[in-house]
């Protein structure tokens, strides 16, 4: 179904609803998620109405494509009845409750279904969390419904009973959070999702959930080192009003500075740059995902990385050759970047051709990531083998592996291809 037929309706009370998660409230997490789903109405039935338009009136532009109203109601549990009041129209709605943190991909497949289908969570005390006491499941879930299904309900059955019933009696879909494919393309990894209800008890555990899911997977080895730091900085900086476009520009305009430093022969302070920047370059999509501030303009920041990782590369052989130091500098250069763009080539084609990133189709292509010639491997390479040897030899070990890594990734890219290609028609006899 096209989500854009679909409606929202969230049950929403202050102060449970804007509780806040990683610096973003519930209710306007839900509303973003929705965005990107890629609903445009929301209807927000609230026992504190005035409270919920104060949180609407605050500008948000990653919910702005969202048409929102807020209507009064009486406090308490939602019935069916007065659900199928305030849905109008007979187009189907997606209703959730206002005080739940729900995985986005959960919200997806549930606007993706013709029928009517709720989301449960048959454990959700398996948070990744250290503790779990807190954390429950609301006591209904997200759910896609029609005027038809609650027509066959009591008119004053609560809501959360009819879905149990109707769930027990096999007479609406459920998608189980416990059981939903894990594995997430965009960041390498399997992330268990959740669809839990928040207290300020269990918002510690909640916030852990969202900072987990933010971290991407199949990492190289100084990713081992930067990730706890970059969560540990999303976590405070989360809660601040710096954006993940801000966070780009400025991580950009910092890595450039690193440029300067090595064509000028200043390996020494460029070298540090460029280890600070390892971090500092992650956090702009790790705040994007934890805040869901996600943009295709995004897109545009890879672009920029490899601008400045190119950049770096050709500076410090600038450098090396401008200092005497390497006077072959500039082939090693050549053969430096030329290794990465073979890698990219052949890891493009690999993920357009299968639709799966190349480091995650074998357990030798999830070993091999990790020590790869990638920009933090060459960077860390730069600093031991600098220390030990020089620049001179720290630049050439960079250039032959940079040219190593990329042939493996061909020569896996050609396998892959081999495998995966269409076969040929049969040729008819005459």
């Amino acid at each position: 179904m096209d989500p854009a037929n679909l409606r929202l309706i969230l049950v929403a009370d202050a102060p449970s609803a804007l509780l806040e998660v990683c610096g973003v409230t519930l209710l306007d997490r839900l509303l973003r998620q929705a965005q990107r789903v890629g609903l445009r109405e929301a209807l927000i039935l609230s026992a504190t109405p005035e409270a919920i338009r104060g949180e609407i009136a605050r500008p948000s532009w990653p919910r702005g494509n969202v048409a929102v109203e807020v209507e009064a109601r009486a406090p308490g549990p939602i019935t069916v009845e007065e659900l199928s009041r305030n849905m109008g129209d007979a187009r189907p709605a997606i209703v959730v409750r206002g005080d739940i943190y729900c995985d986005i991909r959960l919200l997806r497949a549930l606007a993706a279904q013709t029928n009517e289908s709720v989301v449960l969570d048959s454990a959700p005390g398996a948070t990744v969390a250290s503790s779990a006491t807190q954390t429950q499941s609301p006591s209904f879930g997200p759910a896609h419904l029609t005027k038809t299904f609650l027509q066959t309900r009591l008119p004053n059955e609560l809501l959360s009973d009819a879905l149990e019933g109707a769930v027990a009696a096999g007479t609406i879909q459920a998608i189980d959070a416990a059981l939903f494919p894990r594995y997430i393309p965009d960041i390498r990894r399997d992330v268990r999702p959740f669809c839990l209800g928040v207290s300020p008890d269990s918002r510690p555990e909640i916030e852990a959930i969202v900072l987990n899911s933010a971290q991407k997977g199949t990492l190289d080895l100084p990713a081992y080192v930067h990730g706890p730091i970059e969560t540990f900085i999303i976590s405070y900086l989360c809660r601040t009003n710096v954006s993940p476009n801000e966070m780009t520009i400025a991580a950009f305009l910092f890595g450039a500075l690193g440029t300067v430093c090595f064509a000028t022969g200043h390996f020494v302070i460029g070298l540090v740059i460029a280890l600070i920047f390892g971090v500092l370059d992650g956090l702009d999509g790790k705040l994007a995902r934890v805040k869901i501030e996600t943009t295709p303009k995004g897109e545009l920041e890879h672009a920029l990385d490899l601008v400045l990782e190119y950049s770096w590369w050709i500076a410090i052989g600038w450098g090396l050759r401008r200092t005497g130091l390497l006077p072959s500098a500039l082939f090693f250069a050549g053969l430096l970047v030329g290794g990465e763009i073979l890698g990219q080539i052949a890891r493009g084609h690999a993920r357009r051709l299968t639709g799966h990133l190349l480091d995650d189709f074998t357990p030798f292509d999830r070993f091999f990531r990790r020590i790869a010639g990638r920009r933090n491997i060459y960077v860390w390479l730069l600093v031991i083998i600098g220390c030990w040897s020089g620049a001179a030899n720290a630049y050439r070990t960079i250039a032959i592996w940079s040219a190593a890594s990329g042939t493996v990734h061909l020569v896996r890219a050609v396998l892959i291809h081999l495998k995966n290609k269409p076969a040929s028609a049969p040729v008819e006899s005459a």
